[in-house]
């Protein structure tokens, strides 16, 4: 089963090979497309550790060392690596709260729309559990 780390990677592998086919690499090399994949990075990250038993501990690992070596390229000056890091962690932080709430409600709504057909007895089981 493949884990939500590796379906985002993959989906974002693809997009990029895509982008290879439209533009040149001299596109695909440049800060701000290099800024744009670490944003991206950022919410596959934030999407992983929303769901952490879905996740494996050593390609996350491997991720963030990847994600490291990305924000050494975009961000060469230390200090400015360390301020990206402090708001990257709030705003990872955040996204992840946004993606537990989100998920919260749809269980809820879940539960609610098989109360209502009459499968209220399994879903007291869900909540038991």
């Amino acid at each position: 089963m493949e884990n939500i780390l590796e379906a985002e990677l993959k989906q974002w592998k693809e997009r990029e090979q895509r982008y290879e086919k439209l533009f040149s690499s001299s596109v695909l090399k440049s800060r701000e497309f290099l800024k744009e994949k670490l944003q991206q990075y950022d919410e596959i990250r934030a999407r992983a550790l929303a769901n952490p038993i879905g996740t494996d501990r050593v390609a996350m690992r491997a991720f963030q060392l990847e994600r490291a070596q990305l924000a050494r390229q975009v961000y060469p000056n230390f200090f400015r690596r360390l301020l990206d890091n402090i708001v990257g962690a709030f705003r990872t932080n955040n996204q992840v709260a946004k993606i537990q709430q989100e998920t919260a409600s749809n269980h809820t709504d879940v539960q609610i729309a098989m109360h209502s057909v009459g499968l209220g007895i399994i879903t007291g089981r869900w909540s038991n559990k």
